[in-house]
């Protein structure tokens, strides 16, 4: 998601699907090199095959300005539970 104080600004993420935020480290502060993003679907989430998504960083480089990263593409699938 790409996200500014409460506002949601492009969201790549498959229908149904969401960041589980509890689950997930998303937040690095000094010294910290690794975090893990853990995302959940809805039990009424549509399935989808391989659909593109990319890791967005916003890095503080003062109190005003942020420099902004983003992954590769990472392929995201959701498949119905038998």
């Amino acid at each position: 998601m790409f996200k500014h104080l409460s506002s949601v600004y492009g969201n790549s993420l498959p229908e149904g699907v969401t960041l589980d935020a509890p689950n997930s480290l998303t937040l690095l502060t000094s010294g910290a090199a690794k975090g893990s993003i853990t995302l959940k679907a809805a039990a009424n989430a549509p399935p989808v095959e391989k659909q593109q998504i990319v890791v967005m960083a916003n890095v503080s480089l003062n109190f005003v300005m942020k420099a902004t990263y983003a992954s590769r593409p990472v392929l995201v699938s959701v498949v119905k539970a038998d």
